[in-house]
């Protein structure tokens, strides 16, 4: 196993860089809402659909809302798929599983925020392993109780964890996925989020089509490429890990795969479309993987893993994703006498004001153009009927001589690089009323707006 924890190590630096940036929008509303004073407001967050399970919420209030959990939930992953293979196939199967884990670029990512998908992972992994490897009936029932709890998708490995379970154990399981349904996802359902959740569905009237496109879900997974070489890559790769998930010979292993594909069919879970979504469903193809890889030489299983996790880490350190630097962007906000914060900004600036002094500061939270599954949007308005960002910073400009604008900088014409012309010619707009400074934090900007008093034509004479 030394060349497992090898593997492991090297894939820590670039989850550290990534640790370390700053919340953005999902991640904001994951930690506002575990920070909320009252466990009720938690678990029902009053200001955004709470599509978080509950488990996780809890883990994320006791490390207070850091990304403690899925940073460590990320590598607890790759241990356990090693010691499952270790034990069922052999170390070479462990080294290439690992090395699948340790370099896949979505959970490198994922892993490093505050959000539940490196946590799936581990979930999916822990159940894989209680299903190839089967653990005492009392330990079997306590994991199906309170997994679903933590990871939602870990509902696809009850089917192949109750087969040898027994009456009591489909019986506490049934019970737990009632509480958790009716108690916590129920309450929180929520139209924008359903509409959201819709546009992933699988299409249910092509069944073969479905299938390709799942395939290649599947692959992007593995591998995002744009190239065709990298394509037919992955697509053997892929083909790969189907193949070695056959060849461990116990039709369980891939049932939570097939059960999911099911109610995908059935226009219940999505599956495209985003990678994040079937990140959980990265351990069954690093078994496959594992598998096939048992059957190579081992330096060239080694070569391939080191390469692997080495190459990821390089293109981490040359080409690091981008993020909102809301930490500086709100630091930079501090002792200005009112600022306007966009809707889509309106979580990650709850979360970093609570570092700094903002009590001699006026804030108007605008409403137009939220974020998906935002809810009471108008209730905190500041400019309630305002039907656009425009007409929100008019208002704010006939009430404030001098405010401060933190909003998304994307190229939609309203922010980015077109911030300071699209401000000072607005239609309406006062004389004397421009933009004074804008900054830029990567993915959001800060604009500094004032009103000056303009001489009248009989004061100039």
């Amino acid at each position: 196993m030394r060349y497992v924890w090898v593997l492991i190590a090297l894939s820590l630096p670039a989850r550290i860089l990534l640790v370390q940036r700053s919340f953005w929008l999902d991640e904001a509303w994951v930690a506002n809402a575990a920070l909320e004073p009252a466990w009720r407001d938690m678990f029902y967050y009053p200001w955004f659909a709470q599509t978080t399970p509950p488990g996780f919420l809890v883990l994320a209030r006791l490390t207070g809302a850091s990304r403690a959990v899925p940073f460590l939930a990320g590598i607890a992953a790759c241990w356990v798929i090693a010691r499952l293979l270790k034990q069922r196939v052999g170390e070479k199967a462990a080294v290439a599983a690992t090395a699948v884990l340790a370099c896949n670029y979505a959970l490198i990512l994922y892993g490093s925020q505050l959000k539940q998908y490196s946590v799936d992972v581990l979930a999916a992994s822990v159940c894989l392993y209680a299903i190839l490897i089967p653990p005492p009936r009392a330990w079997l029932m306590a994991l199906c109780v309170f997994i679903p709890f933590v990871s939602f998708p870990s509902v696809f490995f009850l089917p192949a964890l109750l087969w040898r379970g027994g009456w009591w154990n489909a019986l506490a399981s049934g019970a737990s996925l009632a509480v958790n349904y009716f108690v916590f996802i129920l309450p929180n359902r929520n139209e924008a989020f359903q509409a959201s959740w819709l546009g992933h569905f699988l299409d249910p009237v092509h069944p073969f089509d479905s299938l390709l496109r799942m395939f290649w879900s599947a692959a992007t997974l593995l591998l995002p490429v744009g190239s065709t070489p990298g394509w037919v890559l992955v697509a053997i790769a892929t083909t790969a890990a189907i193949a070695g998930v056959c060849l461990l010979r116990d039709w369980r292993a891939g049932l939570p795969a097939l059960a999911a594909i099911s109610v995908s069919f059935a226009g219940v879970y999505p599956l495209l479309d985003a990678p994040r979504v079937l990140l959980w469903m990265l351990p069954l193809l690093a078994i496959g993987l594992g598998v096939v890889a048992e059957r190579l030489p081992r330096w060239m299983v080694l070569v391939g893993a080191l390469g692997a996790v080495g190459g990821m880490q390089f293109i981490f350190f040359t080409r690091p994703p981008s993020n909102e630097n809301n930490r500086e962007a709100v630091a930079s906000l501090t002792g200005a006498r009112a600022v306007y914060v966009h809707a889509g900004v309106i979580e990650q600036f709850n979360y970093y004001r609570r570092f700094h002094d903002f009590s001699t500061t006026q804030i108007l939270y605008g409403a137009t153009s939220p974020p998906c599954c935002m809810l009471r949007v108008q209730e905190r308005a500041a400019f309630p009927g305002a039907e656009s960002f425009e007409a929100e910073i008019l208002n704010a400009a006939d009430k404030h001589r001098r405010f401060s604008i933190y909003s998304p900088s994307g190229a939609d014409g309203h922010f980015g690089a077109f911030m300071r012309e699209k401000l000072n010619k607005l239609p309406g707009l006062k004389p004397g009323c421009r933009v004074a400074e804008s900054r830029n934090f990567d993915q959001v900007v800060t604009t500094l707006f004032v009103c000056e008093d303009v001489p009248s034509q009989n004061a100039i004479q």
